[in-house]
């Protein structure tokens, strides 16, 4: 007799998982890539903040909170542990209540509490808790009532930004949403003023204190990693031969076949160079990066068209295991990205060919969508663009899939009834 899976199931699943990796994979954090720039904005932050931080303040606030400064603390991974699982807990409640398929419901609790995403919680790194923010901005769009949610879902949304500026453009694309899809208009403001007024206060600190207004003086910086394969062009001649040799000193040294990473050996080099501060250098990076992209834009859609594809591959934390594991991670988030992928197109052909399509798949969907895409966008036209950056947003591409298939598979069982009019799924 066959197993009728049932919530229950989905919730056993995440207690057993939530007992054993403390117990087999222990209790500790490990540096990672960027853990050296948070610990750096963590420390001019606990001594006063007197200088401006490449790093946004919420995950150096926690390392302080966490007293993970000096040395990375067990408290820092409860920390993120607990919210990982909390956030796993309300995204299987949020679709539990939305009557999503048990069986695929139950895939799904298998997937979010593996190793190839709960192995994020062990690097002292952004990932674990904007993937925390931006499930527990989706869950509880549909676990809670009443126009007040939205303020907490413009706080919480700061909180991303904040924690991930590549999340800028979610804020302002979700309000839109609410805008066009709740009836009370004053929902889209609630939620666009607990958004904006943090990120705001926040800009107006850095200007009133380090004369730069703005959330993160870093995006100058970032371009560079899109131009790097054309910085012969640099419109600064004077600096043109120290960019090329920073950057083809990258090509030999470094493990990059692009160069792109070569711009994280600039910044202290440029202000030795040009006698500027931080905060003129960024500007500076930021005018000649706008110049150059504008007097060379095919060689820019290159680079982002390279990111487009990259973004969407197996990211760096599958590359942590060996042989077997490795490739069979690699195949899971290769299969479950372009399904997504698949099914949004799907869920869009369908928008077009029906008149209407149930709001409590599509809402859920969309919300999601903007959340993953806001970042995809970001992240490839602005940054790197590797796939590491998708990491925060994998819940929601499962979460995302178990939406849009029942959107697709209604509308072709509609299609072929010829009712097409509208479908209800």
């Amino acid at each position: 007799m066959p197993i009728r899976l049932t919530a229950l199931h989905c919730y056993l699943v995440m207690l057993v998982a939530f007992i054993l990796y403390p117990v087999f994979s222990g209790i500790h954090v490990m540096p990672a890539g960027d853990t050296h720039d948070y610990v750096e904005a963590a420390n001019i932050i606990s001594n006063g903040y007197h200088q401006i931080t490449f790093r946004v303040p919420v995950y150096p606030l926690l390392l302080i909170i966490t007293r993970s400064v000096n040395s990375l603390s067990t408290s820092l991974f409860f920390v993120q542990y607990l919210l990982y699982f909390g956030s796993v807990f309300l995204l299987v409640s949020a679709m539990l209540k939305s009557g999503v398929n048990k069986t695929l419901l139950f895939l799904i609790t298998l997937l979010l509490v593996s190793p190839l995403l709960v192995q994020m919680v062990y690097q002292a790194m952004t990932e674990a808790l904007s993937f925390a923010l931006a499930n527990t901005i989706f869950s509880l769009y549909i676990l809670i009532k009443g126009k007040y949610k939205f303020l907490l879902l413009g706080l919480l949304s700061a909180l991303l930004t904040l924690t991930r500026p590549s999340f800028q453009l979610t804020g302002l694309l979700i309000t839109i949403f609410f805008l066009l899809s709740e009836k009370r208009k004053i929902s889209s403001a609630l939620f666009f003023a607990s958004f904006a007024i943090p990120l705001f206060a926040f800009s107006l600190f850095n200007r009133d204190r380090f004369n730069f207004f703005g959330i993160t003086p870093a995006t100058g910086w970032h371009l560079t990693t899109k131009t790097a394969l054309f910085i012969d062009q640099w419109p600064d001649a004077k600096m043109r031969p120290l960019m090329i040799r920073q950057r083809n000193e990258n090509l030999v040294t470094k493990r990059s076949h692009t160069g792109s990473m070569f711009v994280w050996s600039l910044p202290q080099l440029l202000q030795d160079t040009l006698h500027l501060s931080y905060v003129d250098a960024s500007r500076y990076m930021m005018n000649n990066n706008v110049a150059l992209i504008k007097s060379h834009p095919l060689e820019y859609i290159s680079a982002v068209g390279r990111s487009l594809v990259d973004y969407t591959l197996p990211n760096a934390i599958s590359e942590k295991g060996g042989g077997f594991k490795k490739v069979l991670y690699s195949a899971i988030q290769f299969f479950y990205v372009y399904l997504f992928l698949i099914l949004t197109v799907g869920v869009l052909a369908c928008a077009w060919l029906f008149r209407k399509l149930n709001p409590d798949r599509l809402y859920p969907f969309v919300l999601a969508s903007i959340i993953i895409f806001s970042n995809y966008f970001a992240s490839i036209v602005a940054e790197v663009g590797s796939s590491r950056h998708r990491v925060p947003t994998e819940g929601l591409i499962l979460v995302g899939i178990a939406y849009a298939l029942p959107i697709v598979m209604g509308c072709r069982r509609a299609i072929k009834l010829n009712r097409i009019e509208s479908v209800n799924v």
